[in-house]
């Protein structure tokens, strides 16, 4: 089940993610110390938050949905296609320094 949205206004070129999960939804079970999260960490060190996890990677614009000139955005193809103004629900995945994800 997918629990996180965004929003991409390509005009404002704004990103607004939400996510929907519970304190017992996984996206809200992670470390208490992130510096040291990777793919190893030991399931014991997990503890449950209020937040989701990936709030703070939106909040402060870490994941971008544009392409590197800030005006277009790859498709999953590798083609260079203008950017546009969408919203929707998405999957993500960590990769140990950061998130990728793509529409659902």
């Amino acid at each position: 089940m997918n629990l996180h949205t965004v929003v991409f206004d390509a005009e404002t070129k704004d990103l607004t993610f939400t996510c929907q999960g519970s304190l017992t939804d996984e996206c809200h079970i992670w470390p208490d110390d992130l510096g040291t999260w990777s793919n190893e960490t030991p399931r014991d060190a997990f503890v449950s938050h209020d937040r989701c996890w990936m709030s703070d990677w939106f909040d402060n614009n870490a994941v971008e949905y544009l392409g590197e000139d800030g005006e277009e955005a790859d498709d999953t193809f590798g083609n260079t296609v203008p950017a546009i103004t969408r919203g929707g629900l998405i999957e993500s995945w960590f990769r140990e320094d950061f998130i990728e994800w793509d529409w659902a």
